[in-house]
């Protein structure tokens, strides 16, 4: 499932009200171990990017392994995986002071 399916579940920083601040928003994704990945708001947000961030929860049609799950933020198209955050337990949108 997309990451911004996720997000149209709750109130995040888009529209006409937030023209001028959205450039100080930043989502925060964090696993069961205290791990967790930053991204601005303009690399996830729609009007922004066609850039895809996921949430996974099964790999080959199975559910994710306990290492792994129950969820995982894939983001494809990077280099390096170290954004991409397995056992994921909360999903953060904060504003930059």
């Amino acid at each position: 499932m997309l990451l911004t399916d996720v997000l149209a579940k709750v109130t995040t920083p888009t529209g006409e009200a937030f023209t001028k601040t959205v450039a100080s928003y930043c989502l925060i994704v964090e696993a069961r171990d205290g791990s967790k990945a930053l991204f601005s708001w303009q690399e996830i947000d729609p009007p922004f990017t066609d850039r895809k961030f996921y949430v996974v929860l099964k790999r080959d049609r199975m559910p994710l392994s306990s290492q792994d799950g129950p969820f995982e933020v894939i983001v494809p198209g990077e280099k390096r995986n170290s954004r991409w955050v397995r056992q994921l337990v909360a999903v953060k949108i904060r504003q930059v002071e």
